[in-house]
């Protein structure tokens, strides 16, 4: 939040709008639902890559902050996103929003930030009031496209190219494409070798390396099948673009990339193993589980923390207490059978310091052990 505050602070220090930022003098009303949607076609179309944002409580001519505080008929989140779903957006793609909540000099400033996904073309299949169907918006520089208007071919033609990520390098596609793991011709641990139905230039290679003994294999409670360490390559036609370390468990019905590692603030011995969703790793656990949750095959959630980013990973680990953990500590060892807290012990007592993380991280995790 602090990181957005400065960027609103810095946008409104310009004195004009943007491609990717626009000023608004009051929130938006009941009667303004129409020009709410066309605003955000328009910058969510935008070819700025990046977040984009409505700033609420700006005065567009003079730049001067206003505020929103005194508008008592001001939505919420819930109301913005409403108003999209009501929406028939074209293949249920909608632009996804946030809506925060600033103070800047003795003013409330809302801002509405939309997410910069490989969604675009955003547009209509049912018209909205003045919002027509099949009109594809956009913004360039300070101008939305009019509402009786469509955006030039030729800026289509580049929304559609990203969509697809035809310009992109093969790398930063392959990142994408593990967010399509339905897409893809995969049997990890039967088969050595997988693709991408659509496009199939992009494939990888498989091959078991040697048993793992260490932690991970407490987190699956496996004392049948041996796990094992594997090698994943991906390839762009024949050249190698990405490999990885994966974890293979449960007679090899379960796989998922060798997790992060990293330690607290305020105690550095406190070791834990996350996922962060938006880089390779992240990526790649959401290819080989279909979503960002880790389950065994008796649908127990295990205790991976699970990051949105890089931002929100330090902040939780700046966040955390002695406090909180003698709290957990003493409350979820209860849980674990003297056996099991052995083997955690002898693995560094990673199976226990990351439950405990995982229920600081997410309050309603349920321990399943």
């Amino acid at each position: 939040m602090g990181d957005l505050k400065k960027v609103v602070k810095e946008l409104i220090a310009l004195k004009k709008e943007g491609d990717y930022w626009d000023f608004k003098l009051k929130a938006y009303t009941k009667d303004k639902n129409q020009d709410f949607v066309h605003d955000i076609l328009c910058l969510a179309n935008s070819a700025h890559k990046g977040n984009r944002y409505l700033i609420l409580g700006v005065c567009d001519k003079t730049f001067e902050i206003i505020g929103v505080e005194e508008d008592s008929k001001r939505k919420r989140q819930e109301g913005y996103i409403s108003i999209l779903r009501e929406c028939g957006f074209a293949g249920d793609y909608r632009p996804e929003i946030t809506l925060h909540s600033l103070e800047i000099s003795i003013h409330t400033v809302e801002v509405i930030e939309i997410l910069d996904l490989p969604s675009k073309p955003y547009y209509l299949t049912i018209r909205y009031k003045d919002v027509k169907p099949y009109h594809i918006y956009t913004r360039i520089g300070d101008r939305n496209t009019p509402i009786d208007k469509s955006a030039d071919l030729i800026k289509v033609e580049k929304m559609w190219r990203q969509r697809f990520g035809i310009d992109e390098i093969p790398l930063d596609r392959l990142k994408k494409l593990f967010l399509e793991p339905g897409n893809w011709i995969k049997d990890i641990g039967n088969k050595y070798y997988g693709y991408h139905k659509f496009f199939p230039e992009f494939n990888y290679r498989y091959k078991k390396s040697h048993k793992n003994e260490d932690s991970f294999k407490y987190f699956f409670d496996d004392d049948f099948y041996i796990p094992y360490v594997g090698e994943i390559k991906f390839y762009y036609h024949s050249t190698l673009l990405k490999e990885f370390e994966i974890l293979l468990f449960d007679g090899f019905r379960k796989y998922l990339p060798v997790p992060s590692i990293s330690s607290l603030s305020m105690d550095s011995d406190f070791n834990f193993y996350y996922y962060q969703k938006d880089n390779f790793h992240g990526h790649l656990l959401y290819f080989m589980q279909n979503e960002y949750i880790i389950k065994d095959r008796h649908s127990k959630i295990l205790p991976i923390p699970i990051f949105d980013n890089e931002e929100i990973r330090d902040r939780f680990i700046r966040s955390v207490t002695k406090t909180d953990l003698q709290k957990y500590n003493s409350s979820i060892s209860k849980y674990f059978s003297d056996d099991k807290l052995k083997k955690a012990d002898e693995c560094s007592g990673a199976l226990l310091k990351n439950t405990i993380l995982m229920f600081l991280h997410h309050k309603s995790f349920k321990l399943g052990l």
